[in-house]
């Protein structure tokens, strides 16, 4: 089992927390998370010790402890859900909503209001970047319409 400890200054090291756990026992592992974009550390960590008798000893003497400028919060870490990971704590993991596909190829869109029967977009886009008119009477000429 490990222990949470929570509010750490961003300062900390993992040596500053293993001299303040090994007065407590035997540290074995001391993570400290930091954040994916800028490489901080996230201000929690979590220490694993050898036996569970030391784990409570560190956590009844450093739970709510003025340490670096901060109260400290430790206690035992609860143990990781496997839910896939991220998500922003917005509640459970819901499957993806299926929305319509918005990147279908322009030229299968057709629009005879807009651009004359059996044109596609695609098609009328470049009649109006290139000029020539990109509308049924644009491409007929003045007076055939």
């Amino acid at each position: 089992m490990s222990i949470y400890v929570g509010n750490l200054s961003y300062q900390v090291t993992q040596e500053d927390i293993t001299t303040v756990f090994a007065e407590y026992g035997t540290v074995k592992r001391v993570h400290l998370p930091t954040d994916r974009e800028t490489s901080r550390p996230r201000g929690f960590g979590f220490v694993e010790m050898s036996t569970d008798a030391e784990e409570d000893a560190a956590i009844a003497a450093l739970d709510g402890a003025e340490w670096m400028g901060r109260d400290l919060k430790v206690n035992k870490a609860k143990p990781r859900e496997d839910e896939g990971g991220g998500g922003g704590g917005r509640g459970a993991r819901r499957p993806p909503v299926r929305r319509p596909d918005r990147r279908r190829p322009v030229a299968l869109l057709r629009c005879d209001a807009h651009h004359g029967l059996g044109s596609s977009h695609r098609e009328w886009a470049r009649e109006v970047s290139a000029g020539q008119g990109g509308t049924p009477a644009g491409r007929l000429g003045r007076g055939e319409r």
